[in-house]
C-alpha cells in the first residue's frame, strides 16, 4: 500500500467524521441557540466559542482513526513509522480544513448571536490578518490532534512490547 493511498483512506474517514461533526455543531451550536434567542425575545447579545468543540473532537478523531486502521495497515505491509507519518499527514490536512472552517464560522454574526474564537478575538493574539489567524488556529488544532495520535501510538507500542514479553515468559 502506498503512502498516498493510505493517506487518502484515512483522510476520507476523517473528513466524513468532521462533516458529521460540523453539521451536528451547526445545528446544536448555532441554530438552536439563535432560535432560542428569537423565541425568548431577549435583547442581550450572546457569544459562543468556535474552537473549543473542534479541539476536543480533533483529539477524539485522531485517537480513533489511528486505532481503527492500525491492524489493516500492518497487514497491508506498512511499517509503524509509515503509519505514524500517514496519520500525521492526514491530521495536518484535516486540521487545516477545520481551521479554515472555524475562522469562516467566527466571521458569522447573527443579530444577537456572535461566534468568535476567544483565543484570537481580543487579546494579545488578535490580528486582522486572516493568514496569521489561520496559522495560529492551525497550529493549535494540529498540536491537540497530534497529542491524541502520539498517545495512541505509545499505547499500541506498549501493547506490542507487553505481548512480546508475555510470549517470552511462556517459553
Amino acid at each position: 500500500m502506498k503512502f498516498q493511498v493510505a493517506t487518502r483512506y484515512i483522510l476520507i474517514h476523517q473528513l466524513i467524521s468532521l462533516g458529521i461533526f460540523f453539521i451536528w455543531w451547526i445545528l446544536f451550536g448555532i441554530l438552536f441557540p439563535v432560535f432560542g434567542l428569537y423565541v425568548s425575545g431577549s435583547n442581550d447579545p450572546v457569544s459562543s466559542d468556535v474552537l473549543i468543540p473542534i479541539v476536543f473532537f480533533s483529539i477524539i478523531i485522531s485517537f480513533l482513526s489511528m486505532n481503527s486502521d492500525f491492524k489493516f495497515f500492518i497487514q497491508c505491509g506498512l511499517k509503524r513509522f509509515s503509519i505514524f507519518i500517514v496519520n500525521l499527514s492526514a491530521i495536518a490536512i484535516s486540521s487545516l480544513l477545520s481551521s479554515i472552517i472555524a475562522l469562516l464560522l467566527s466571521k458569522l454574526s447573527i443579530d444577537k448571536f456572535n461566534l468568535t474564537i476567544f483565543l484570537i478575538s481580543k487579546d494579545a493574539y488578535h490580528s486582522d490578518n486572516f493568514l496569521l489567524s489561520l496559522l495560529l488556529v492551525f497550529i493549535l488544532l494540529f498540536f491537540f490532534s497530534s497529542l491524541g495520535l502520539v498517545e495512541l501510538y505509545y499505547k499500541s507500542r506498549h501493547k506490542y512490547v507487553c505481548y512480546n514479553l508475555s510470549r517470552k515468559t511462556e517459553k
